[in-house]
């Protein structure tokens, strides 16, 4: 009888949040003095500045080391981090179509993200290809060098890449 009174006053008892300090930042890489796993997302916390989400891409002795989804300018050594506990995230759903999102589902439209929408891991498995609809119908993309030379389809996976500075 006392030990579960005992036990429920534990769980009903509020923890402070673990928190470490940033104790070297290079170039983009950021490390921390902290606990933490790979992959777990955490936010870096600035004066003055807005959080800055990271994932933890390294361990190191008794750090870990950060790559920020964002500008480090202004992070310092007087900059608090603290984990989230879950990996990298963004909220998914149809009522995006359409949608101008940044890189980690941000809107940058001007409006707010509609409600009703899922929460997903970007940690997830690749879907099986021999599962996906085959490409039946031409897209064009409007550029004609590319659509004479290199047809794209409706339901291709299509990446650009370029260097840094090449336009």
């Amino acid at each position: 009888m006392e030990l579960e009174r005992l036990q429920t006053a534990v769980q009903a008892t509020a923890t402070l949040p673990l928190r470490g300090r940033v104790t070297r930042v290079t170039g983009p890489v950021i490390e921390a003095a902290l606990g933490g796993r790979l992959g777990e997302c955490v936010e870096i916390l600035t004066p003055g500045l807005a959080p800055l989400p990271a994932e933890v891409v390294g361990l190191r002795e008794e750090r870990i080391v950060l790559l920020p989804f964002g500008d480090p300018t202004g992070i310092g050594l007087d900059s608090e981090v603290i984990p989230t506990g879950a990996p990298p995230s963004m909220r998914v759903g149809d009522q995006l179509v359409g949608r101008i999102l940044d890189g980690l589902g941000r809107p940058i439209d001007g409006w707010p993200l509609p409600p009703g929408l899922e929460e997903w891991s970007l940690d997830r498995a690749a879907p099986d290809p021999l599962r996906r609809a085959p490409v039946r119908r031409p897209l064009p993309l409007g550029v004609r060098a590319l659509d004479g030379l290199t047809t794209m389809g409706e339901g291709q996976r299509l990446g650009l890449f370029a260097g840094s500075g090449v336009g």
